[in-house]
């Protein structure tokens, strides 16, 4: 018999007539405030249960399936959801710290403020998830599908974003400094207000991408190495704040042509770039 505590109050939540947590049906379960801290939970079936508050630090639930299940304001630092199937999860300020999410299936996930700095997502799949003001400082999404996310003001300053595919992406806002997007696909990704210094964009694919009060493009790197499948959108602002420092390579990808080129440049030579 394994019992599952209350993390406040230390009184029995639920008592589970196994010896292991492991492969455990636990559908539908009420285990909010609950302590699984370190617990090994490797193929449980969550589905639709309720872990909302839960301590879980360390804990693993590699290959689990917590599909629709609410972990809101649960702590997972250093968890193992490896392969875990978390589709149409809700993970209001869930804390994922150095969270391990390889191969996971997070799609239309809603996350509003989730805090996953130097969390592992490679080959993850986000498509459709909605990641709102998330932290994804340092994460390594490398191959990741993040096609049609939503990441509006999110920070993923230092994150590894090679060979993601990001088509439909809305990056509103975002913060992307020294982010690495080599090989990533940015068609039709919106990164209006989007902090791009020290960016890495080489051999990324670009198309329809929109560039509009873009922060720091002059600062990123790679931009003449990109593949445009198809014209992009640079606003005027943009355009004043980075145009002197733009390769021509770059923007004459993008659509602008060379007559129009030489005119932009004479016409914002005393602008001054900034960060």
């Amino acid at each position: 018999m394994i019992e599952i505590r209350h993390r406040d109050t230390n009184e029995a939540i639920t008592a589970i007539d196994a010896d292991s947590l492991q492969g455990v049906h636990l559908r539908a379960a009420r285990l909010a405030y609950g302590v699984l801290e370190g617990a090994s939970m490797c193929g449980a079936d969550l589905t639709g249960a309720d872990l909302c508050l839960v301590l879980g630090k360390g804990c693993d639930l590699s290959r689990a399936i917590l599909r629709g299940t609410d972990l809101s304001g649960a702590d997972l630092t250093g968890a193992n959801l490896s392969d875990a199937d978390l589709t149409e999860a809700r993970l209001f300020l869930t804390r994922l710290i150095d969270a391990r999410l390889d191969r996971a299936r997070l799609q239309f996930i809603t996350a509003r403020r989730v805090r996953m700095p130097r969390a592992h997502l490679r080959d993850a799949d986000l498509h459709g998830a909605y990641l709102s003001h998330a932290d994804l400082r340092n994460a390594d999404l490398t191959g990741a599908d993040l096609s049609d996310v939503w990441l509006p003001f999110a920070n993923l300053e230092g994150a590894d974003l090679s060979f993601a595919t990001l088509t439909g992406a809305n990056l509103t806002s975002a913060k992307l400094r020294a982010a690495n997007l080599h090989g990533a696909n940015l068609v039709l990704v919106n990164l209006s207000g989007a902090l791009l210094a020290g960016a890495r964009f080489e051999e990324a694919s670009l198309g329809r991408t929109l560039f509009a009060a873009c922060r720091g493009l002059h600062a990123a790197s790679g931009l003449e190495q990109t593949t445009h499948l198809d014209h992009s959108s640079l606003d005027l602002d943009t355009l004043r704040r980075s145009i002197r420092s733009l390769p021509e390579k770059f923007l004459i990808g993008t659509g602008i042509r060379a007559g129009e080129l030489v005119a932009l440049r004479s016409h914002f030579a005393g602008d001054v770039t900034a960060p």
